[in-house]
């Protein structure tokens, strides 16, 4: 029997073994190719609706204070050609409101009282407004007393 030798230091490499580590680097590099994120096709683009002609600009608005004595609900907000405006929410004053520029009537009602009472606006852009209604008028007495802090 003979002894297997030991590999002498100069010795060349065996070939398999060059043959594995250039398939070990093959496979390290085609995972990487194979299993790296990719970009996503570009989707075409959703129909976009064309924009209108001309686009009109915002119209100019003023601040309304509506207020009621004792207090009120609004019941319209009507321009003078006749236009209604949506109510706001809550209606009961008071209330601040962005109003378009123009003429207007604010129309208030309280349950205590008969009919409507209104007032009449005259808006200019960015400009403030004030709406006051009296249903009743009240003295410091009976202000304090209707509030229950003076019996």
């Amino acid at each position: 029997m003979t002894s297997a030798s030991p590999i002498e230091p100069d010795a060349p490499v065996p070939a398999l073994a060059v043959i594995a580590l250039v398939a070990l680097v093959a496979a390290i590099l085609t995972a990487v190719v194979h299993y790296r994120p990719r970009p996503r096709p570009a989707r075409a683009p959703a129909a976009v609706a064309e924009p209108p002609a001309e686009i009109e600009p915002e119209a100019p608005t003023a601040a309304v204070l509506v207020d009621a004595i004792p207090w009120g609900r609004i019941e319209r907000i009507e321009s003078a050609s006749g236009e209604l405006l949506p109510l706001p929410v809550p209606q009961e004053t008071p209330v601040l409101l962005e109003l378009p520029v123009g003429d207007w009537r604010v129309a208030l009602s309280n349950p205590r009282f008969d009919g409507e009472r209104s007032c009449d606006l005259s808006l200019a852009a960015g400009a403030r407004g004030d709406c006051l209604v009296e249903f009743e008028r009240l003295t410091v007495d009976q202000y304090f007393r209707e509030a229950g802090w003076w019996r």
